[in-house]
Order: structure tokens, then sequence, then C-alpha cells
């Protein structure tokens, strides 16, 4: 390769190919680095996964459950929300407790009974979006046992190793969905969560019978804390705390 005025072999000596091709070899070099380095990575979150997946529900009674995004497709995607709410801002928090809470009222007899943790389950969940993501929306459904919850956010996902973290109380980080997982277990029936670099869905169950049964349980008197690692929660014994929503 000749340029007007300059003769690159002349000015390397006829060392340019050589060169040119050591050079070759090095970046190849490191990009097969970079892509073994992300192989390895992706690896490495793919087992802390499906290690999470089988320890997270032991030790939480079945109340948390880590799934995959092709397993929330394949589960909820052909279901039809009876109510969507956007997430942008703080007010969204009380917008969204006004409209599920007036529109349960009219669906169930019992809703004064349960309204209040089931509602603040909810907002803390919504509170986190607002606090820690760019916002999201909330779907509401109905099953046989009682209201389904989808909070979902658009994110960044979950830091997978920093996920045991959130069951303490107080933990926030805004790589996550903050702080509150600890609250959202005391009232509802299950959390399912789904993250991904598209950000993250929580699916909150809930279960208005057994909701009734442990209210009415505990204003006759009863000592319901060794039937479930709820109801301790409930108490203030292991996890939980308390939490009051203006």
């Amino acid at each position: 390769m000749t340029l007007p005025g300059f003769d690159l072999i002349s000015a390397t000596g006829g060392w340019a190919f050589p060169i040119f091709a050591v050079l070759g070899c090095y970046f190849c070099y490191r990009l097969g680095r970079r892509v073994q380095k992300a192989k390895t990575e992706q690896a490495k979150d793919q087992e802390l996964f499906a290690a999470y997946q089988e320890v997270i529900p032991l030790v939480t009674c079945g109340t948390l459950r880590l799934i995959s995004p092709e397993e929330y497709q394949n589960a909820y995607s052909k279901d039809k929300p009876l109510l969507v709410i956007d997430i942008k801002q703080k007010d969204d928090v009380r917008l969204v407790r006004q409209t599920v809470d007036q529109f349960f009222s009219g669906v169930f007899t019992t809703w004064s009974e349960v309204r209040g943790g089931i509602l603040t389950a909810l907002s803390e969940a919504v509170t986190n979006v607002v606090k820690h993501t760019p916002g999201g929306r909330l779907l509401v459904y109905l099953d046989p046992a009682g209201p389904r919850f989808h909070v979902e956010d658009y994110g960044s996902g979950m830091d997978l190793a920093k996920l045991p973290a959130m069951f303490v109380s107080g933990y926030s980080e805004k790589s996550t969905l903050g702080a509150g997982f600890t609250i959202m277990m005391r009232y509802v029936e299950q959390i399912e969560i789904c993250t991904s670099e598209a950000g993250v869905s929580l699916v909150l169950r809930t279960n208005v019978g057994q909701m009734l049964s442990r209210k009415r349980t505990r204003r006759e008197g009863g000592d319901f804390h060794a039937l479930s690692c709820r109801a301790a929660a409930e108490a203030g014994n292991g996890c939980g705390q308390n939490h009051l929503w203006q």
C-alpha cells in the first residue's frame, strides 16, 4: 500500500505485514477472552439462579419463589387483567390503594376484614417501584382464592448475588426493588419474583379465606404461632416488622 509521499513498507523496514498480523491476533485474543468471561459469568448466574430456586422456598416456608422469564410468560401471558394502573410517581401509590380498595369492596363481602394487610403489601411493592426504578405498572387479577397482583417495573433487574440480603428488614439497594419483602411476606400467601435485564415482576398471591381464618383465630385468643411460619412473622417472631401506611 503506497500513499502519496509515503511508502509504508519502506517506513517500517518491511515489517508492516507482521506487525498488523500480530495486532490482529492480539485483538482476536482479547475478544475471545471477553467472550469466554461473559460465558463464565452467565454460567455462574445460571448456577446461582438454580440454587436460589431450590433454597428460597425452603427458608421462606414456600412463601417466596424465584421464577424465570420463561416460566413467568408460560404461567401468565394468557391471563387478562381486570385492572391496569401505570406507576410513575409517588402519588400513584395512593392511587393504587384507592383504586384497588374500591374495586374489591364490591367483590368481597368480607373485604373490610382483609383489606388492611393486602393494601399494605401492595403499597410496599408499588412504593419500591417508584423509589428504585424508572417506573412500571400494576396488573390486577382475581383467582379463586383471592386477588393476584403483578407489580412490574422497567428497571435493570436484581443482582442475584444480593438477593438473600433483601429479605433482611431495612435493606435497600437501587438496583433492586429495595426494602419491603419481609413486610409483603407477612400479608400475602405467596410472592413470585421474576427478574431479568428488562426489569422485575413481582406476583403477589393472596388467600382471603386463610386471612380471615387467621384473623378470627387471633381474635378468639388462639395460639396460632405453631401452625405456620407466617403466623410467627405476623407476631414479630423471626421476620417482618411493624409497618403502618397513612
